[in-house]
């Protein structure tokens, strides 16, 4: 089985995958089920951004291309069967993310500095 999805982000974008979920057979070099990230549209070697196969519950990949274009290909021998992939598409400024997280604490701040 081979599944192709062309992504096209406005111009002025780039397009940000985050995994949710992969597993796959797993071979050293990806050569049975994979799934693989091209910038652009085309399929050429040159334009490989990444291949990701196997089980990465513990180490989920998430990258970026790097023109507003990108193409994703999944490819299975289907002589090993397992749950596959589950990929979040985003279309983003720039090339650089930065996640802000922070937790709120309450329980430090004294009750009559609140209003």
């Amino acid at each position: 089985m081979r599944c192709v999805w062309n992504i096209v982000a406005p111009a002025d974008k780039i397009v940000h995958f985050k995994f949710q979920h992969l597993q796959m057979e797993y071979h050293p070099n990806c050569i049975y089920d994979h799934v693989s990230f091209y910038n652009g549209l085309s399929e050429s070697d040159d334009h490989l951004n990444a291949r990701f196969c196997g089980d990465l519950h513990d180490a989920l990949p998430s990258l970026v291309s790097v023109g507003n274009e990108a193409r994703v290909v999944f490819l299975s021998d289907n002589s090993v069967g397992h749950a596959g992939m589950s990929i979040a598409v985003e279309f983003t400024y720039g090339m650089f993310f930065f996640v802000l997280k922070f937790r709120w604490n309450t329980s430090n701040i004294p009750t009559n500095t609140l209003s």
